[in-house]
């Protein structure tokens, strides 16, 4: 290999340093591994290639130090280099979009549906001898040798989940390598240094293979780098309450504009109408239709406590694409895989004495119709849009009618009434507990990003961007609009969708609009041991206390 040696800082992103940002790729080989289509999170993978060494050419994987200088026949492509600009993940997706030498590489593959292995390298230069930790993963794990020396091993189905996996390391004084053995789409990995705080600032990132020249006509990649070019033009940077409260009156105005109007509905709406009611132990769920505009109506259901259960808290839920209203209140057909899977979180809530509602979203469960096409999610947002509304601005204004149904049950205190979701209705949870105050506390799960990753096409869908809100602001301005009510940021850290990162940056941004207003205390950041879940004990612990 002739290029020249090339170094860089590594990367920082959200708030987190670190990261390795130039991967040299080997491969691929035969993974021979069966497709399996029913595997669950976690499940563990098994092939006899995953335990071979591909890389016995070059003297094995124990044998890489450093970048090999020769390429062995037999192999068609070797150490070819992925740079990382946008965001810490490396993805062969994203750079079969972001490099057309990459997409021709990439012709015929799939990484969603791979039996094929190969081999990510990232060499990282120390000034000197330093003791660090290696946090990272693999989609679908990982085998990880670090200066040649086989650490850790991990191969089960799961995308990759930045801050996984955390080891102790050695760094030498000069070039340290990590080689990552993959079968899927990529991975991540950042090195920090707990007994020299800010000693990551001083490694190199060192890259040896020749860059690949970037798409000069594109449409995706072109936004991507625009995307990265711009930043939050509103940021609340005041001190004291006064200044938050001259900033909220400006943003909320931002905010109001960009999610649009509301559907007009009649002017005397008819009261909902009571469907179904059945009985469970400790609550009884009942099932309403709730007029909405047109002519239509809104399936919800409500599930009330019995009165010696009842502690007087009742929560709005919002569901995401994760889990539909049904399966939230405990009323699908398969209840027992529901309780399983995490996702009657609605149900486990009035077991323990919350009144708890959620609805049937547009474009799932009941209001989902047949249609042939892309996501229905974000089908909707564009018919909103060509209609000058906003598909959030529709689901806030199908919340509040949720909100004034529940308010008009016996014993329902309207000072006592909280909002939260999972995912997409995580999403929704924040959106509309900044619309107005009549949601007096905020738990949203797993639904926090930022508007750059969505700009660049790494997250989001219909019912969680709001159009025009960036760069002007971005969601931690939004979460800033709640200030002084209670707000806590829940995230599961074993979460592949949503990270634990990306919820620190925003927590930090949000917590000095409530350091200004003298309510930090109000405002907290909860890490979970879990994946894309709710976390009913952390959501009663926050709502007993603050409703």
């Amino acid at each position: 290999m002739t290029s020249r040696r090339r170094e860089r800082s590594l990367m920082e992103w959200n708030g987190a340093g670190g990261f390795l940002r130039d991967w040299h790729i080997a491969g691929f080989f035969e993974g021979d591994l069966p497709v399996n289509p029913h595997a669950y999170l976690f499940q563990e993978k098994r092939s006899a290639a995953w335990e071979r060494d591909h890389l016995a050419t070059w003297g094995g994987c124990g044998d890489i130090c450093g970048i090999p200088r020769r390429r062995p026949e037999g192999i068609a492509a070797a150490w070819d280099l992925i740079p990382l600009e946008y965001r810490p993940i490396m993805s062969l997706r994203d750079a079969a979009e972001e490099f057309p030498e990459w997409e021709a590489r990439m012709k015929g593959l799939d990484p969603d549906k791979w039996s094929m292995l190969y081999y990510a390298l990232a060499v990282v230069y120390s000034p000197c001898a330093l003791d660090a930790e290696l946090l990272f993963s693999g989609w679908d794990g990982c085998r990880l040798w670090v200066n040649g020396r086989f650490v850790f091993e991990e191969h089960s189905y799961h995308h990759v989940i930045l801050d996984m996996e955390r080891i102790p390391i050695s760094l030498r004084r000069g070039l340290n390598t990590f080689l990552f053995q993959l079968d899927r789409d990529g991975a991540a990995a950042r090195l920090a240094c707990p007994s020299a705080p800010g000693a990551e600032k001083r490694l190199r990132s060192v890259a040896f293979s020749p860059t690949p020249v970037r798409r000069a006509v594109s449409t995706f990649a072109q936004m991507r780098r625009y995307a990265a070019s711009i930043g939050v033009k509103m940021p609340f940077a005041g001190r004291g309450k006064a200044a938050l409260e001259r900033w909220q009156r400006e943003f909320r105005k931002h905010f109001l504009e960009c999610l649009g109007p509301a559907p007009t509905c009649p002017a005397r709406p008819r009261r909902p109408r009571p469907v179904e009611i059945v009985r469970r132990a400790g609550y009884v769920r009942r099932k309403y239709w709730m007029e909405g505009e047109a002519g239509g109506f809104v399936p919800c259901y409500v599930l009330i406590p019995d009165r010696d259960r009842y502690n007087g808290r009742v929560l709005v839920i919002a569901h995401g694409h994760e889990s539909h209203f049904d399966r939230v209140s405990g009323a699908d057909v398969d209840r027992e895989a529901s309780a399983r899977a995490f996702h009657n979180y609605g149900e486990r809530l009035a077991e323990r004495g919350f009144l708890t509602a959620v609805m049937c979203e547009r474009g799932f469960g009941e209001r989902l119709d047949p249609f042939r096409g892309d996501d229905s999610c974000n089908v909707a947002h564009r018919r909103a849009e060509a209609m000058g509304m906003t598909l959030p601005r529709l689901h806030i204004a199908d919340l509040h009618r949720l909100y004034d149904l529940v308010v008009s049950l016996p014993g329902v205190d309207r000072r006592r009434v909280g909002i939260t979701g999972l995912s997409g209705g995580g999403t929704l949870s924040y959106l509309a507990g900044a619309f107005d105050g009549r949601f007096r506390a905020v738990a949203p799960f797993c639904g926090i990003c930022r508007y750059s990753d969505y700009a660049m096409g790494f997250n989001g869908c219909g019912l969680q961007v709001v159009p025009g809100l960036y760069p002007t602001g971005d969601v931690g301005e939004v979460l800033s609009l709640i200030v002084p009510r209670p707000l806590m940021i829940a995230q599961g850290r074993l979460d592949s969708t949503f990270d634990t990162i990306t919820a620190r940056s925003v927590f930090a941004d949000a917590r000095r609009a409530y350091e200004a207003a003298g309510a930090a205390d109000r405002i907290e950041l909860c890490i979970y041991e879990r994946p894309h879940q709710y976390d009913v004990d952390a959501a009663e612990r926050f709502f007993l206390k603050w409703l």
